[in-house]
């Protein structure tokens, strides 16, 4: 059976329609698109805004509640030594002692940048003392195990602090001496100023050679 077929008048008509009802679809469903992204941009944007800073422009770690939580998660604490002089901008308070740590299981890798030198050591915590706004120490702790050998590892750090290399040699042949007979024993090395401050190391070994590491920087202004 032949369809009936419409006069051309009518089917010119109805194409005329169909067709002009496309551009108005195509131009509804392009605004209703621009509108969702707007608005995902716009939710996006301000979650950006309003999401805490964790750490400074330059990397450094902050101390504020979102600063701290950071650096538990990343086990990385990062000190810059020239942020140092505006301690508020990095959550820091300007008169007590802030303490980050003890992380026994897993340590937490300390680094200190200045004057182009980078050092890191891995250690169980840190302290940082700030008075009258401005930080005046931070120090470290990390515990060794594993006799000389431990030790050895543990003082890697000290040379890149630029502590002398002949003290640190004179001090692991004491303790290669002192492990062998089980007496405990302690020293003092540097300071080193590779880093733009003081950092000395503390060492202190008991008789079963298990030591206790401790990095200090001093940045006490000048006639304090």
């Amino acid at each position: 059976m032949t369809g009936l077929a419409l006069p051309r008048t009518a089917r010119d008509r109805r194409r005329k329609i169909i067709l002009g009802w496309v551009p108005s679809v195509v131009i509804v469903a392009i605004l209703i698109a621009g509108v969702v992204a707007s608005i995902a941009v716009g939710s996006n944007t301000q979650k950006a805004e309003t999401a805490p800073v964790a750490v400074s422009a330059t990397g450094a770690s902050r101390f504020d509640q979102a600063g701290l939580a950071y650096i538990a998660r990343t086990r990385v604490l990062r000190f810059d030594i020239q942020e140092l002089a505006s301690p508020s901008r990095l959550g820091l308070p300007a008169d007590a002692v802030t303490t980050v740590g003890p992380f026994e299981s897993l340590p937490l890798t300390l680094e200190f940048s200045g004057k182009g030198a980078s050092v890191d050591t891995a250690v169980t915590s840190v302290r940082i003392v700030t008075a009258s706004g401005s930080v005046t120490r931070i120090s470290s702790t990390a515990q060794t195990i594993g006799g000389f050998r431990g030790l050895s590892v543990g003082l890697a750090a000290a040379s890149g602090f630029g502590v002398d290399e002949s003290a640190i040699s004179a001090f692991l042949d004491l303790a290669r001496s002192r492990n062998r007979s089980g007496q405990p024993y302690s020293r003092t090395l540097g300071p080193g100023l590779a880093v733009g401050v003081p950092v000395s190391v503390r060492v202190a070994c008991a008789s079963a050679g298990s030591c206790t590491i401790g990095y200090t920087a001093s940045l006490a202004p000048p006639g304090s």
